[in-house]
């Protein structure tokens, strides 16, 4: 027999293969008597025949593959020459490199990306934001690294979902329309509200929610840096009580022939009822700052058992002098004060002082006071309690502001620390002894009411104001002990005075702030101490500074984390949890799949898809209904066995989509071709 000769010159053996074998039929016929349609039915039918025999042996295939080589270059197609072989080619189980690395390296650096957003933000914060040009740049660049971390996160989810279709279409028949939505969950946002698709791949479906979901991790970071007006705060030196300069000026000339400037500034808070306005001020027209110091305070408190005696013969030597306290009401010595024949004058005290000095004028008092105390203390007797105020170390916080030149100084709080101990004549508890000696002078004294005759010509009692020996004192007299004192009801009220001791003493806003004696003496004296910052002479202002707040303005970048930290975390946990996925579902697989034309190209070797896609080759838009529900399934194709293996388990089979029922299911590792 002659050899046969193909268009590429190579030599092959005629086949033994007879037409008749396999059912076609090779009939000579009269072309007269056919139709060209017919003839071309014909020739179909022959060569579909041929197409679709399910066992063809492998010398045909050669030949067949041959012809179609020849006819391609006959027709000018440039096509790869491909080698002939004998035997069969099997897949190779392998998971490529490129796909775990691109995930991994893409979940690092969209990581790295969200760190670096949250570095570059955190170094902004606190700094001028400049010009409109600066913080533009800022948006930019901060939209710039959200827009990357998404990126990044969401080819992470494109990558996963990949790997985790080919799971899906290779464990159960899907239709071709499910198919079509699976594909498309990342171009097509509608798959996703698909019921078949949830029902039947669920978690391809959750991949696909957080694809399109994905974009709102960038909507806060870029957010969490503004731009905020702030006051600019400049740092200068503050006055510090100063030890030294408090005894130099009780050693001034001034002193000796005046009055201490302390004891000015003591005098002067005291009329103010306020603190005397600091000797500071700077350029802006508002400004303010914090400031704690430790300074000389009063702190007040309840008669002791112990220190009762004192007060006992205080009120004792008072009424003597027909001036008396509450608890003296209707005793002998009240009683006899007032007679029908011979009127005398009674004396209601509502407070009283004594100065220490004055303490060593009586031997009883002085012997009490000394047996008694151990420290800096001023005694104060209201009609109904007995008061002790003690010098004590305190640490003062104020804040101290200006507005418009007006200033405002503010107690924030005071924490005592210890009593002052009396002093033994060095210098440095003279200057202890001094500030006391100020606050002694400004709360001596008394304030004291008047019973007698209402009106001359009449008889009658009334109440009316006898006594204020010092005139500081008139910022107790709104304080409960003296508007509430239980003189005023010894008295009933009457049309021309219903309130009698409110009448004498009118209720102004500045006195007695805090209601009582103990607290209005113990503001007073915070009031004084703080009033020595103001005189030079007194402090020094070159060891401490502060910051000081101003009215003046201006710009800065102001970071607030939470949400940008909240928002890159939940977008890493979700691209974390998709990259698990997509590795997992490359482990199950055996191999590193893909979406790509080629993938598709190389799992549809099949007739029977041919068949299907008959009339629908330009893959157009709609599809029909036929081929929509129609059932697939990737696998190993069950009528396709090498000849020579055919009725074997052994024997490798191709693996591509078909029909359900024609696929069987893919084993990891098998032997396919």
């Amino acid at each position: 027999m002659e050899p046969l000769r193909v268009n590429n010159d190579r030599e092959f053996e005629p086949p033994d293969f007879s037409f008749q074998d396999h059912g076609v039929d090779l009939r000579l016929y009269d072309p007269s008597r056919v139709s060209s349609r017919d003839r071309r039915n014909s020739q179909y039918s022959v060569t579909d025949s041929l197409l679709s025999t399910p066992n063809r042996p492998e010398s045909w295939q050669q030949v067949s593959s041959i012809s179609s080589s020849s006819t391609a270059q006959s027709t000018n197609l440039n096509l790869p020459a491909q080698p002939l072989q004998n035997t069969h080619h099997t897949v190779i189980w392998k998971i490529n490199w490129q796909q775990p690395t691109f995930m991994c390296s893409a979940l690092l650096c969209g990581l790295i990306l969200a760190i670096g957003h949250h570095v570059y933000y955190n170094s902004l914060s606190g700094t001028p934001a400049g010009d409109a040009t600066r913080q533009a740049w800022s948006i930019r660049f901060g939209t710039a690294f959200a827009f990357l971390v998404v990126a990044c996160f969401k080819a992470i989810t494109v990558s996963t979902l990949g790997q985790y279709l080919w799971s899906v279409v290779r464990s159960k028949g899907l239709k071709i329309s499910d198919l079509d939505r699976l594909f498309a969950l990342t171009s097509n946002p509608i798959s996703l509200f698909s019921v078949s698709v949830i029902k039947n791949a669920s978690l391809a479906a959750l991949l696909g929610t957080i694809f399109w979901t994905m974009d709102f991790v960038s909507f806060a970071p870029a957010a969490t840096l503004s731009v905020v007006p702030v006051n600019i705060t400049i740092s200068m030196p503050i006055p510090v009580l100063n030890g030294t300069e408090f005894l130099l000026d009780t050693q001034s000339p001034e002193a000796v022939v005046d009055t201490r400037i302390s004891e000015k500034i003591a005098q002067k808070s005291a009329s103010l009822a306020d603190v005397v306005p600091l000797d500071f001020s700077i350029a802006p027209q508002i400004w303010s700052y914090n400031m704690q110091f430790f300074g000389l305070t009063l702190k007040c408190r309840e008669a002791k058992s112990t220190e009762q005696a004192i007060f006992d013969q205080l009120v004792h030597d008072r009424e003597e002098l027909s001036v008396f306290v509450v608890p003296q009401i209707n005793d002998s010595i009240w009683n006899n004060t007032m007679s029908e024949s011979d009127p005398k004058l009674r004396y209601l005290l509502l407070y009283f002082s004594l100065r220490t000095v004055a303490l060593y004028d009586s031997s009883s008092l002085y012997e009490l006071y000394v047996n008694k105390s151990t420290a800096y203390h001023i005694f104060v007797q209201s009609s109904t309690s007995s008061i002790v105020c003690t010098a004590m170390n305190a640490s003062i916080s104020v804040r101290i502001a200006s507005v418009y030149g007006n200033q405002e100084i503010t107690q924030h709080s005071t924490q005592y620390l210890n009593e002052i101990p009396l002093c033994d004549g060095s210098p440095s508890c003279l200057v202890d002894f001094y500030q006391f000696s100020n606050f002694e002078e400004v709360l001596q004294g008394n304030i004291t009411l008047r019973e007698g005759v209402a009106k001359a010509g009449t008889y009658g009692y009334d109440l009316v104001p006898v006594l204020i020996d010092n005139p500081l004192l008139r910022l107790f007299t709104a304080c409960d002990d003296v508007q509430a004192s239980p003189f005023g009801s010894l008295y009933s009220p009457s049309s021309s005075s219903p309130r009698p001791i409110e009448d004498i003493f009118k209720i102004e806003p500045w006195q007695c702030r805090n209601r009582t004696f103990m607290r209005a003496i113990e503001d007073l004296s915070i009031n004084i101490t703080i009033g020595y910052l103001g005189s030079p002479n007194l402090t020094s202002s070159s060891t401490e500074y502060a910051n000081i707040t101003t009215s003046d303005t201006r710009n800065i970048y102001v970071y607030h984390p939470l949400y940008l930290v909240l928002s890159y975390s939940i977008g890493f946990f979700l691209a974390s949890l998709c990259g698990a996925i997509g590795l997992y579902s490359m482990h199950v697989n055996g191999v590193s799949h893909s979406n790509s034309f080629s993938a598709i190209m190389l799992t549809t070797r099949n007739p029977d898809l041919d068949i299907l896609a008959r009339g629908k080759s330009l893959g157009s838009d709609p599809l029909s209904k036929s081929i929509k529900n129609t059932k697939l399934r990737f696998g190993p194709l069950l009528s396709q066995q090498a000849p020579e293996k055919i009725g074997s388990d052994e024997s490798p089979r191709h693996v591509a989509f078909g029909f359900e029922g024609n696929v069987d299911e893919l084993k990891k590792g098998g032997k396919y071709i």
